[in-house]
């Protein structure tokens, strides 16, 4: 018993520190000064060493992320009645498990919602899970990254990145059974001169905790959908572009690159595919030198902006999109068959006019 003594307390204590490497790593640096960790978290005590493979094993999957292994073998271990220190252990293996099942099962997504004063945005964290208790998600401050794309009327796109601190998701309540809204601010979403501007938003919560049931859970990750809003000029008209009109203008002779972008960037983003659709062969009937007017608007319209501005590129991107089988459409044209090209209503200029 005098030899094993040191060696047990070695096993138990490598075993320990594999628990808190996978604490560390759900919990993260930036918790630390913001977030309680349980003081039980942790056993003192060393294990039993008849379950050190087992642990060994649990520790490998947890790490490998395949927890419904990690849990068949924490069942076992628990399915033999293990002594105070060992069952102290695999309970914090538990929590670590049950942490990231929940942290799956949360529903997290952002709402964007232009302002009255038509210049500003405001942001919504929506919240929705399963349980029929409260959830407290305590992290620390989060990440609120913006990419805003401009476009003006000779094409010309620009775009700029920033990241915010957020501390408004440091501890947020979830309700049970309930829709949770927490406002996250308004935010400035600058156009100037350009015809359309649209904002990318995405929320990165830090590692937190789960308290459910009196009980904190580490979480290591959580996924927030991002949201996208659209900023049109205020001098442009109200009405929306139907997807067929971009490709009726082309049709037709249109070549104006500002009566392009006009018809583009008024396009509802959930049509954009019914436009490149329409708009497809048309493109590639023209010949090339014809088809580079198009880019911006082709661009603008698909998302596509690593392909740059040669037209044989983007020949090849129509054509492999028209090979794709198509979404089903609604039926009936986009607009009556002897509607007239509108006229463009971007100023000569370029310039702001109401």
């Amino acid at each position: 018993m005098g030899q094993t003594g040191p060696v047990q307390r070695a096993r138990s204590a490598s075993l320990v520190l594999a628990l808190l490497a996978l604490v560390l790593l759900a919990f993260g640096p930036a918790v630390a000064c913001t977030a309680p960790r349980p003081a039980s978290l942790l056993p003192t005590e060393p294990i039993d060493p008849r379950f050190e493979p087992a642990f060994q094993s649990l520790a490998a999957a947890l790490d490998a992320g395949d927890e419904p292994t990690a849990q068949l073998i924490l069942d076992r271990i628990l399915g033999r009645d293990p002594p105070p220190s060992t069952r102290a252990l695999a309970e914090a293996y538990g929590r670590i498990l049950r942490g990231r099942a929940l942290a799956r099962e949360l529903d997290l997504a952002l709402e964007g919602e232009l302002a009255d004063d038509d210049q500003t945005v405001a942001l919504t964290l929506v919240a929705n899970h399963p349980l029929h208790v409260e959830l407290v998600l305590r992290g620390s401050t989060g990440t609120l990254s913006q990419i805003l794309t401009m476009v003006d009327a000779s094409g010309t796109e620009q775009r700029v990145s920033r990241s915010l601190a957020l501390e408004e998701v440091a501890e947020v309540r979830l309700a049970p059974g309930a829709q949770t809204r927490v406002a996250l601010g308004r935010y400035a979403v600058p156009i100037g001169g350009a015809l359309a501007v649209e904002a990318e938003w995405d929320l990165r919560l830090p590692p937190g905790t789960l308290l459910v049931d009196d009980q904190e859970l580490p979480v290591q990750f959580l996924t927030v959908r991002g949201c996208e809003t659209r900023r049109v000029a205020p001098w442009l008209p109200d009405s929306e572009v139907e997807p067929g009109e971009l490709a009726r203008y082309v049709g037709a002779g249109g070549r104006a690159m500002p009566a392009l972008m006009e018809r583009a960037v008024r396009i509802e983003p959930e049509r954009r595919g019914e436009a490149l659709d329409a708009l497809a062969p048309v493109a590639l009937a023209l010949p090339r030198i014809e088809l580079a007017a198009l880019v911006p608007a082709l661009r603008w319209l698909s998302g596509e902006r690593a392909i740059g501005a040669d037209p044989e590129a983007w020949a090849q991107w129509l054509e492999a999109l028209r090979a794709t089988p198509p979404d089903p459409a609604p039926t009936g044209p986009d607009l009556p068959g002897n509607a007239s090209v509108p006229r463009a209503t971007v100023p000569a200029g370029g310039g702001a006019q109401r």
